[in-house]
């Protein structure tokens, strides 16, 4: 990583991170010598990755949000969050999760149908449904 960031110049370089302390200073470490760099931090959303995959609560997967968002800008100002499963995610849930997202600098945000979920008939209602749910503060997700 940190050699295509030291070589690659035009485009942006993004490094994955959970959100996770130790997974966002890795990923600044990498993109350090990038002259435009993100870092991209993940959590997922759905109750079944929540309760079974991370064994976390909702309240808990926010605040990770809020740490992750607000360490990644600490080292860069451009900052993606994806809701890991977020079609099979609770709106109202889901929608909390992007505002504190963005609240917190989010630049930019991903609602991946990480495990096939939905079909290709079903995605512009999933679209249209994720887009009235989020909040309009300069980004759309």
């Amino acid at each position: 990583m940190q050699q295509v960031a030291h070589t690659v110049r035009r485009p942006i370089i993004a490094a994955l991170a959970r959100c996770h302390d130790g997974d966002i200073d890795a990923a600044a470490e990498a993109l350090q010598p990038a002259q435009r760099k993100r870092i991209h931090v993940f959590i997922a959303t759905s109750d079944l990755h929540l309760e079974q995959k991370l064994r976390i609560d909702r309240a808990t997967c926010i605040e990770r949000v809020r740490a992750a968002v607000r360490r990644a800008r600490g080292y860069t100002a451009d900052v993606e969050f994806s809701a890991e499963d977020a079609t099979r995610s609770e709106l109202d849930f889901l929608s909390r999760v992007v505002l504190v997202a963005i609240t917190e600098g989010a630049t930019t945000i991903n609602l991946p149908d990480t495990v096939g979920y939905t079909t290709p008939r079903s995605t512009p209602r999933s679209s249209a449904r994720y887009a009235s749910a989020c909040p309009r503060q300069g980004t759309w997700c």
